[in-house]
């Protein structure tokens, strides 16, 4: 990731543990510049790739947040 996604500051990623089909995944990016490279990198669209054509029931959905309160 440090070198193909250049700002991406952290990554997480959480599995349900009761259902292997649901994900969390958690990015610190340093800038919207950096969160635009993350979204059209090679490894964002093999994942896509994989996943899509399993979907059942809709849409992935992508919610953004904003930092209100914390500690660095």
């Amino acid at each position: 990731m440090q070198a193909n996604e250049p700002g991406t500051q952290v990554y997480l990623a959480w599995q349900e543990k009761d259902d292997p089909t649901r994900f969390l995944h958690f990015f610190i990016f340093e800038d919207s510049a950096a969160q635009t490279r993350h979204g059209q990198s090679e490894a964002v669209k093999r994942f896509e790739a994989i996943y899509s054509p399993e979907l059942v029931g809709g849409d992935v959905v992508f919610t953004d947040y904003e930092l209100v309160s914390g500690k660095r």
